[in-house]
């Protein structure tokens, strides 16, 4: 192998890894390309999709605004009531029925807070007094205003476990502290399914971050930080809340099994002379994203067939390649063959040129011993011409 063959050869391989390069380039831009896509349009859908809970949850906050304050001031007027009406079991019912089922539980206390009346009368003792809203009732005693906050009232006792309660001082003639007017709202209130369906959790939060409604009961009355395994997320989740405004966003939380799960937080406030803070739809990332990603599985496909074509288009400029090398190296061979069979003619004729006009008869014989020569020298010794002797 000469070193035009080398050199050919290593040009050769040259070209096969450019094109090779050129081809792993084209199919990682064709996937970088893919993916970038996907991930644009996931944003963008992500971005709709919260806007579209924010919607929803104005218009659901904006009717469980309206039910709410139809309580409180309901409950103004329970609490307006005299004294001895407020310790009327049948009255306090009368009142509980009337508020349509957004209450399940009903009492009033004395400035001390023992229990005047409440219905059910099952869900605490008379000689225990509010225990339960005890906090609640130090609050109204100091402030003066309206308060919520969480109360548990026991399911084996008639009651709804951990449920959101607003308590309202109740005023002497003389505009005196007189006790507490309190309300616990029902859970079927906030599990209604026109306020959140499907996998969609509602929250409801305090002004103060506290949760006063989650679907799992053990949360309830917590701070929803503790619902939030990164710091920086709770911060700015809970600027976002506690600032009054609305907005969506994207979180990780603790699900059901304890493991942290990416969400679309999306926020509205309550408006309410009450301590209602936000109004929140929780909704798993993956369903507001799952459109996008079976649409993926299309651009998958289609960049499956662009990297196809660039895979078949590199293997046919190879062997194409390699086509032509080995066309170049037979034209070569059949060049040089040619070349040495014209140098080989004329070696033999040169040969025979001299030995032809050799003055000395000579003649040449072959493997077999046969005449392939007669020079001239040899007709004029021998007299046998060389067609006679060959």
């Amino acid at each position: 192998m000469d070193k035009s063959d080398i050199r050919e050869r290593k040009e050769w391989r040259r070209v096969n890894l450019s094109v090779g390069l050129a081809a792993v380039v084209v199919i990682v831009l064709i996937l970088l390309l893919a993916l970038t896509i996907r991930h644009a349009r996931e944003k963008e859908m992500v971005g709709q999709f919260g806007l579209q809970q924010v919607a929803i949850a104005r218009g659901a906050a904006a009717g469980l605004e309206s039910r709410i304050a139809w309580t409180e001031r309901r409950l103004r007027r329970f609490a307006a009531e005299p004294e001895e009406r407020l310790g009327d079991a049948k009255r306090i019912q009368a009142v509980l029925e009337g508020m349509e089922g957004m209450i399940s539980f009903l009492a009033a206390t004395d400035e001390r807070g023992a229990i005047l009346g409440r219905y059910p009368s099952s869900v605490t003792g008379r000689q225990e007094g509010l225990i339960a809203a005890k906090p609640l009732f130090r609050l109204v005693r100091r402030t003066g205003k309206p308060a919520v906050g969480v109360i548990d009232l026991p399911d084996g006792a008639g009651g709804d476990g951990p449920v959101p309660a607003i308590c309202l001082p109740r005023l002497s003639p003389d505009g005196g502290f007189a006790g507490v007017a309190l309300a616990a709202f029902s859970r079927a209130v906030f599990q209604d399914d026109t306020l959140a369906g499907g996998d969609t959790r509602l929250w409801l939060l305090d002004r103060q971050g506290a949760v006063l409604f989650h679907p799992r009961r053990a949360l309830i009355g917590r701070d929803f930080g503790t619902l939030m395994p990164d710091r920086a997320e709770h911060i700015s989740l809970r600027g976002a809340l506690l600032a009054g405004g609305e907005g969506h966003g994207e979180y990780r939380i603790f699900g059901d099994d304890g493991r942290p799960e990416k969400v679309i937080v999306s926020h509205v406030p309550l408006r309410l002379p009450s301590e209602f803070g936000s109004f929140a739809f929780v909704t798993p990332y993956d369903r507001a994203a799952a459109p996008v990603r079976k649409t993926f599985l299309n651009i998958m496909v289609a960049a499956a067939g662009l990297i196809l074509v660039v895979i078949l288009a590199a293997v046919a400029i190879v062997y194409a390649g390699r086509r032509r090398l080995y066309s170049l190296e037979v034209k070569k061979r059949l060049r040089e063959r040619e070349e040495w069979q014209e140098k080989l003619i004329r070696e033999k004729k040169t040969i025979e040129g001299i030995i032809e006009g050799s003055p000395i008869p000579t003649f040449v014989l072959n493997r077999n011993h046969k005449i392939i020569l007669w020079n001239r020298s040899c007709t004029e010794l021998t007299g046998f011409a060389a067609a006679e002797m060959i």
